[in-house]
């Protein structure tokens, strides 16, 4: 994917939120300059077993751990108040860590979990369409936290 694709894509969902009445892009959107064209390609999807979404509506602790950080990694008290019942990882490999993702309301989209090395990208992939952005929190189990997370939104019509 070159470029100008790219480009377009940044531009049609800033254009998206636009629309929605956002006076501004979102701030937890990841810059497209930040992301090369070049390496695109090199993303490798997370295994579903590694990836544990919160439910909207009941992840307001969550999104205040993010407020001011792209991603934090869980203890075993607050990752027992986020996942109820849901035993903590034992495993070297499988720390929980907690990360932003984004998706637009009244969408039929989805967030992919993406995966180079030890950076990491939440990239919404849906239809393009005028509706506002909703935060995501989002715990992945990973055997370190993300050097780099990049937060995307990718339309298509």
């Amino acid at each position: 994917m070159n470029r100008f694709v790219l480009a377009l894509l940044a531009a049609l969902a800033s254009a998206s939120a636009a629309v929605a009445g956002d006076a501004a892009p979102d701030p937890w959107l990841t810059p497209l300059s930040q992301l090369s064209a070049d390496d695109v390609e090199t993303w490798k999807d997370v295994d579903d077993s590694r990836v544990a979404f919160l439910e909207p509506g009941q992840d307001a602790a969550a999104l205040k751990l993010l407020a001011h950080r792209e991603s934090t990694a869980l203890d075993h008290e607050t990752f027992a108040a986020l996942l109820p019942g849901t035993p903590f990882p034992d495993a070297p490999d499988r720390k929980p860590f907690l990360v932003r993702a984004v998706e637009l309301l009244q969408s039929t989209g989805a967030i992919w979990v993406l995966q180079r090395g030890p950076d990491i990208k939440m990239e919404y992939n849906g239809p393009i369409e005028p509706c506002k952005i909703r935060h995501r929190a989002v715990i992945l189990y990973l055997p370190a936290p993300p050097k780099h997370l990049y937060v995307m939104v990718r339309l298509y019509s």
